[in-house]
């Protein structure tokens, strides 16, 4: 593993090195969400990751090799696979979805 952060501008710069599907990368990724205030993202399943970008956009990230159910919350419309979600998408294995609130 390797793990640095660097000064840049205003803010600072993490860089982290781990093998491909490491656990410890939720425990830094963590313990960084706690040190920087930064606000979660959706609640998603093991092996997904997520990200909040506005009130109407969010983007997964199935690392898993299995489909995962998600709840979105509310309808929504895939942007990269053109599919509509009636609140709960299922992310194939190793797919992403960037979805979009109707």
């Amino acid at each position: 593993m390797v793990f640095t952060c660097n000064t840049f501008g205003k803010g600072r710069a993490y860089y982290l090195g781990l093998p491909s599907g490491c656990g410890l990368m939720d425990d830094i990724l963590d313990i960084l969400v706690e040190e920087l205030s930064l606000t979660e993202g959706p609640d998603v399943p093991e092996g997904v990751m997520a990200r909040q970008i506005d009130d109407d956009h969010a983007l997964y990230l199935n690392m898993t090799d299995k489909s995962q159910e998600i709840s979105v919350g509310r309808n929504a419309k895939g942007l990269i696979s053109g599919k509509e979600f009636r609140k709960i998408m299922v992310l194939p294995p190793f797919e992403a979805e960037f979805i979009e609130n109707l």
